[in-house]
This record gives C-alpha cells, structure tokens and sequence, in this order.
C-alpha cells in the first residue's frame, strides 16, 4: 500500500464528501402506472437513473423530469457533482406486487488474518428470486479496507454493500 500526502504535508487528505443518497417518489412497491420523481439533497447534484435494476453511471438517463412507468420496471438512480464521491445506488420497484422469495445470506468471519478480520458474504436466492443489494452495517471502532467484487463502503454511513467480501480494520 502506498500513502500519498499532500506536498509538505505531514497528514493524510481527507475524503471528499459523498453526495446524498436519491429518494424516489412514491416509493418502491407502489403499482403501474405511474408517475415517478427522484430528487437529491445535495444542492445542484445531476441524477442518472436505469429502468432495468442496472447501476446508473454518467452514461445512462439523466433525469430532468418525473418518470411515467406503464410496466413493471426496477428503478435505479446515483446522484453525481464535481469532486465529490457519487452517491449509494438508490433501488425501487414498481408494478404488481411481488411474491415474497425465499434467500439465504450466509456471512463468514474469518480472524486468523494477522492484519484484521476477513468478512465474507454468500447470497443463495430462492426460486424466481433474484439478489439486487446486499448491505452491512459495521460495527463502530471498524472500517472497511479492501472491498472485493465491485461492492462500496461508506465511511460516513459505516455501512457495506454488494460485493462478496470486505476486509475489517480497526480505526485509529
């Protein structure tokens, strides 16, 4: 691992702040048709959204106006702006409603690592079920170091999601 401080510096840069997590309006689960806005408390964030559960980059639809759903659709929206960390995926589904499905989530705790604990999570979805996020929430005092496949950790919310494993380390 390679620490980068600032010229002259003694100290290591902090993050930059993360943009507010989108809220859909009506929320997820309500039926079609329908009219769906998302909106952003982080002042001048620009909005992508996915229509088919996808996670949005700056490539997808940019939102500008209310969304009018006619099928069952699984919403996905990230809000972005200059300099900051984007914002979690935020996740609804509209339609009919769904049949409840049965998962397992298994997680693994492995602590024979020397530098810290080994956390890793197995997702088995029932039949006709599918996983679209898995999140953990740390525990205070441990933060996440190396996260595998694709997942994300959010220092300001210590919390975790997708990916199959996360690495723990003890704040300093």
């Amino acid at each position: 691992m390679v620490t980068v401080l600032p010229s002259g510096g003694t100290s290591v840069p902090s993050a930059p702040p993360q943009v507010a997590t989108p809220v859909f309006t009506p929320g997820s689960g309500s039926n079609v048709p329908v009219s769906v806005t998302i909106g952003c408390a982080t002042t001048n964030a620009a909005i992508y959204y996915t229509l088919d559960g996808s996670v949005p980059t700056t490539n997808s639809l940019l939102y500008t106006n209310a969304v009018n759903l006619t099928n069952a659709s699984t919403v996905r929206a990230v809000a972005f702006t200059n300099g900051w960390t984007p914002s979690v995926a935020a996740l609804a589904y509209y339609g009919p409603p769904t049949a409840t499905a049965n998962a397992q989530v298994t997680r693994s705790v492995d602590i024979t690592s020397p530098t810290a604990p080994l956390v890793a999570f197995r997702l088995t979805p029932g039949t006709n079920a599918a996983c679209l996020a898995v999140m953990e929430t740390l525990p205070t005092g441990l933060a996440a170091s190396n996260v595998t496949a694709g997942g994300i950790y959010l220092r300001a919310t210590t919390s975790w999601s997708g990916g199959r494993s996360l690495e723990l380390t003890r704040r300093r």
